[in-house]
């Protein structure tokens, strides 16, 4: 399998302000094994990918977006899918080192997740905390559980 990601960087240094944009691609196969409860033989599953990437970050915001699709086919099927999908994230930023976090994804017709949330502290911080509650909208044509999650890191 080969995967390959380039990526470009550009920081406006006396404003603080960094740009990145990145293009990623990959090719390859693997095979899935037998599920013998379901009765499911093996199978060789071969795959492309492409993906662009962009990142926005400024002293009062970050945001992120994100693109992928591919192919993939069953081989000696005929089988064929094009499975793609997208994220953009927002997040504030303030002085007090809280904000807030919106963020949406999205993957074929079967996923669609809106987040909202909050955190507090910075990466480079010792210690950080982030709150989200996530809306799933649809998964496999059916409403889903929301999620609220709470989650820290701590740096030593």
């Amino acid at each position: 399998n080969v995967w390959g990601r380039i990526g470009l960087r550009w920081r406006d240094d006396p404003g603080n302000f960094t740009a990145k944009f990145g293009v990623s691609g990959a090719s390859g196969d693997f095979v899935e094994p037998a599920d013998t409860a379901l009765g499911e033989e093996s199978f060789r599953l071969k795959f492309t990918r492409f993906g662009v990437d962009v990142e926005l970050d400024h002293p009062r915001f970050f945001i992120s977006a994100e693109y992928v699709g591919g192919t993939d086919e069953i081989v000696g099927s005929g089988e064929k899918d094009e499975p793609a999908g997208y994220y953009v994230n927002l997040v504030g930023k303030t002085a007090a080192q809280v904000g807030p976090i919106v963020r949406y994804d999205a993957f074929d017709d079967d996923f669609k997740r809106w987040s909202f949330g909050a955190y507090y502290g910075l990466p480079e911080k010792p210690w950080r905390l982030m709150l989200n509650y996530e809306l799933r909208k649809l998964r496999d044509g059916a409403r889903q559980d929301d999620k609220f999650y709470v989650w820290t890191q701590v740096r030593y």
